[in-house]
């Protein structure tokens, strides 16, 4: 086959790979040791829930969103069906 100026897909998937071990060695764990979240976690370890558990629904902000989303599909149910 021949190579139009196209750089090769074992290029592309080392950056790809080099990009997710960077994200997940580095700055997952830079983000998971700001002072906010590492209370969060440590409060739910402390009630005995594991947070890499933890579902969407599970979040506390969800019983507001979920009054949002019913509020505007009552009040304009065209635009969601």
């Amino acid at each position: 086959m021949i190579n139009h100026g196209k750089k090769p897909g074992w290029r592309r998937l080392l950056a790809a790979t080099v990009a997710i071990l960077v994200v997940w060695t580095v700055v997952l764990p830079w983000i998971g040791a700001r002072p906010a979240l590492r209370a969060r976690i440590e409060g739910l370890e402390s009630q005995g829930v594991d947070p890499a558990a933890l579902y969407y629904t599970d979040l506390e902000a969800m019983p507001r969103l979920e009054s949002n989303v019913a509020d505007a599909v009552r009040d304009h149910p065209e635009a969601f069906w």
